[in-house]
């Protein structure tokens, strides 16, 4: 918050320099009117100080907030549910969700989806004309025909026709096949054996470039083999939790599900590295300086102490299942900081994932207990501070808006004094001016 003051208007805005007195008036006024607002610039100092404070203390508290969403993140099931989903062949790509179940599909890829196109036979010229008067109708599977008015029934009029109207389906495109020869061809925009179309009002032959078809696979080769189809390359459902996509007919894909235990070490790599970067962030807001003097502007706060102690003190307990952190890789250094070792977590969570899983997630608990409990916004110690804080900003800001208005008059008044003192000087000189012209003017009395 800036606040404006009347008392920093220079004083070079008046001025009443004594042309009687030959004093510098002005510098005078100006050399008082500090004097007089050394108590606003306390106060402006102490407003800054304040403000700086209120800075740091949400910039820890915007720190804590980003470990509080890292620990949630662990605590919560779906986090420890998440398989990795494998394929043995680039050509197919593939995700899990968290209902997928741990084994594996074999399958061959028999086709890709493919869009539906038709060309025309050749044409010579883009004026010439490939449509009616009575325009063109498109239908795309069984829907309703979307009917196109030609105004131009030249072959870029129809081009033109086609392609202001998405609805259709179908795109439009003039393709030169040789100098001056080209062929309208016409495109599905969706794939699948659904997206075939067909188109009539042309005034010249076409035949179908590529059919339309559905992208398909087969499953096993003994008598109980199956296949499954989808409009598109990417196959959702045929197995539970599992999206596949195809890109070109191959054979012997296995796809394969299991445990991501990458995943939540990932995951909880976050969080260490989140409660680290709180440390950090309030270390260098409550620094103390060689001396012992204060560098940061919460140095001493005992608020701030008091949340990277608990911070500390999460990783130092030993857990209720009696098992050290640092079975799962997680371990305080001599510098108070957090460190992370994902080879002895993923030794740990392989040997008994649901003990590594409940170690982990009361850690990931301990943390949320200690972020909620300094930034909650009714009740965090961290948002209370900052409340108060802003209180101070504005009994201060009103403090300094008062003596504005004080010194404004305070500086008025000197004005008025020192006017009213070059005016008494002017009279004086002006009786001691005629005094003297009146003794000068005595008559002289000779001694004889």
């Amino acid at each position: 918050m800036t606040v404006s003051s009347a008392s920093s208007t220079s004083s070079s805005q008046f001025s009443v320099d004594g042309l009687i007195s030959g004093l510098n008036t002005t510098s005078l006024i100006t050399s008082l009117m500090q004097i007089e607002a050394q108590p606003q610039t306390d106060l402006k100092n102490s407003l800054t100080a304040v403000q700086t404070k209120i800075s740091a203390l949400q910039g820890i508290n915007t720190s804590l907030t980003s470990l509080q969403n890292a620990a949630e993140a662990i605590m919560k099931t779906t986090a420890w549910q998440g398989l990795a989903v494998t394929s043995s062949s680039p050509s197919v790509t593939a995700t899990g969700s968290t209902s997928v179940s741990t084994g594996a599909v074999t399958f061959d890829v028999l086709s890709t989806a493919n869009n539906h196109v038709v060309a025309t036979d050749p044409i010579t010229g883009l004026t010439t004309a490939v449509g009616t008067s009575a325009g063109l109708d498109i239908t795309v599977g069984t829907g309703t025909p979307t009917h196109i008015a030609l105004t131009d029934t030249s072959l870029s009029g129809v081009v033109t026709a086609i392609n202001a109207h998405p609805e259709s389906g179908v795109v439009a495109q003039a393709v030169q096949v040789s100098s001056g020869v080209y062929r309208l061809q016409l495109t599905g925009t969706g794939t699948g054996a659904a997206s075939a179309f067909t188109v009539s009002g042309l005034s010249v032959a076409s035949a179908v470039v590529t059919q339309a078809s559905d992208a398909s696979i087969s499953v096993g080769t003994g008598p109980g083999k199956y296949t499954a189809s989808s409009s598109t390359n990417t196959f959702a459902g045929v197995i539970p939790g599992v999206s596949f996509t195809v890109s070109t007919q191959t054979t012997g894909v296995t796809l394969s599900t299991g445990r991501n235990p990458s995943a939540i070490a990932t995951a909880v790599q976050a969080m260490i590295t989140a409660v680290n970067a709180s440390k950090a962030t309030i270390g260098g807001q409550t620094a103390v300086a060689a001396g012992g003097t204060s560098a940061g502007p919460l140095t001493g706060d005992s608020t701030i102490r008091g949340v990277d102690n608990k911070l500390s003190d999460a990783g130092a307990s030993v857990l209720t299942n009696g098992t050290a952190l640092s079975s799962y890789g997680v371990q305080l250094d001599s510098s108070g900081n957090y460190t992370f070792d994902q080879a002895a977590f993923l030794a740990a969570y392989n040997a008994d994932p649901a003990k590594a899983q409940a170690g982990i997630t009361e850690l990931a608990a301990r943390f949320d207990t200690v972020t909620k409990a300094a930034t909650d916004t009714t009740t965090g110690s961290i948002s209370l501070e900052i409340q108060n804080y802003n209180t101070t900003v504005r009994d201060l800001t009103t403090h300094i808006t008062d003596w504005d208005t004080r010194l404004a008059d305070k500086q008025a008044a000197l004005k008025a004094t020192f006017s009213a003192m070059e005016v008494s000087l002017s009279t004086l000189k002006n009786q001691s001016n005629w005094l003297t012209s009146q003794l000068a003017n005595l008559p002289t009395i000779s001694s004889k």
